[in-house]
């Protein structure tokens, strides 16, 4: 298996971005989004953002790494492209409540969707049934990539420490790096930085930056609706770390 890739694997709304790009800074490796390179998009439309992460820093060694690609796709049977896979995942409740306005801004868009994106769009226009589609969802994705040797990242926790969780990924990856670099990286790459708004300040309009915390879920939902999600697929969740009666 190659060792020169590093996969990180979400099922979209965790920060795979954010991550992805502070470990592109620490490791000088290029960030790839495959779905936006084979549609001719740039990943970003901040250009001190893709300057930082086209693995070409100056005056940097580059490392065994060259390039952190990122999916939200399962694994495939036949999947050899690493064996560095970093799987991210954040609480489904939250990642839900993402998902809803995401999906929100591409019906006001009208992006071409195939039949079957366009079902799971109507299916999400209630927040109730957006909340039960995505956990569902969210726990098929991750008991899939469960089976694949993997390093796990909660968001929550690189939310609270992201030098902490980057130091781990390091770890698992075999690079040193000094802590000075790391703490760089996470200063690249803040929320208030890459938003320009602070941390919990609204946008729903943004596609990738919307408010950045832990929880939201909690203003999105009613007890009620939370209790019912909880009784569906804490069960599924749980092996997650994510207990849905908290």
């Amino acid at each position: 298996m190659k060792a020169d890739v590093v996969l990180i694997a979400d099922y979209g709304r965790s920060g795979q971005g954010w991550l992805s790009y502070m470990l592109c800074y620490i490791l000088n490796a290029s960030y790839i989004e495959p779905y936006l390179v084979l549609g001719g998009e740039a990943f970003s439309n901040d250009e001190r953002v893709r300057n930082l992460v086209n693995g070409r820093l100056p005056g940097r060694e580059q490392t065994r790494y060259s390039l952190v690609i990122k999916t939200h796709n399962y694994p495939s049977p036949k999947h050899d492209l690493t064996d560095k896979i970093v799987l991210l995942v954040r609480d489904p409740r939250d990642v839900s409540v993402g998902m809803f306005y995401l999906n929100q801004r591409r019906i006001r868009e009208g992006n071409p969707a195939s039949l079957k994106i366009r079902i799971a769009q109507n299916i999400q226009r209630s927040r109730i049934l957006n909340l039960l589609f995505v956990c569902r969802m969210w726990a098929k994705y991750f008991h899939a990539w469960k089976a694949i040797p993997h390093h796990l990242v909660r968001y929550e926790d690189l939310s609270r420490d992201p030098a902490g969780v980057l130091r781990g990924i390091l770890d698992y990856l075999e690079v040193d790096a000094p802590q000075s670099l790391i703490e760089e990286s996470v200063s690249q790459f803040t929320f208030e930085r890459m938003s320009g708004r602070q941390k919990g300040a609204e946008d729903n309009a943004n596609f990738d930056f919307r408010k950045g915390i832990v929880g939201d879920h909690k203003n999105a939902y009613s007890p009620f609706q939370l209790h019912l999600c909880s009784r569906l697929f804490r069960d599924r969740i749980l092996p997650a770390g994510y207990d849905l009666d908290r």
